[in-house]
């Protein structure tokens, strides 16, 4: 009896724990990196212009931040879409979306993230103290 009770309260909290993901809020986060190469091809530095994510908003649901998040990368590329010079391209796959920013006279590559995740996931590495 006392197992059967023990089971019984497993599954009530397990049950609450999905319905409170599933009500979690979700945020929108953002990061820039870019790849550079130098005069020599062979020299290629990759850095990020923001070191860390950064926080753009949040929704109520993985619906509505998926939205934000591709207007968000559509805004760079219709502001891009006419520069002389650069070629776009874009994925998306698992709450990520990419643009991928081709600057064809230097070879510099730019590539804007935007990703959903639920309020609990924070992307920023962790800093040991």
């Amino acid at each position: 009896m006392m197992i059967f009770l023990l089971f019984l309260a497993a599954i009530q909290v397990m049950s609450l724990a999905s319905i409170a993901s599933a009500e979690s809020a979700w945020v929108l986060w953002d990061k820039e990196k870019s790849i550079t190469t130098k005069r020599d091809p062979g020299d290629i530095i990759a850095n990020e212009r923001y070191p860390t994510w950064e926080v753009l908003n949040a929704f109520k649901d993985k619906q509505e931040c998926m939205k934000a998040a591709a207007n968000h990368i559509s805004g760079f590329e219709h502001r891009l879409k006419n520069v002389k010079d650069v070629q776009l391209s874009k994925d998306e796959f698992g709450g990520l979306t990419r643009l991928f920013i081709d600057h064809l006279d230097d070879g510099n590559r730019f590539i804007h993230i935007a990703l959903c995740l639920p309020e609990t996931v924070d992307p920023r590495p962790r800093v040991k103290e």
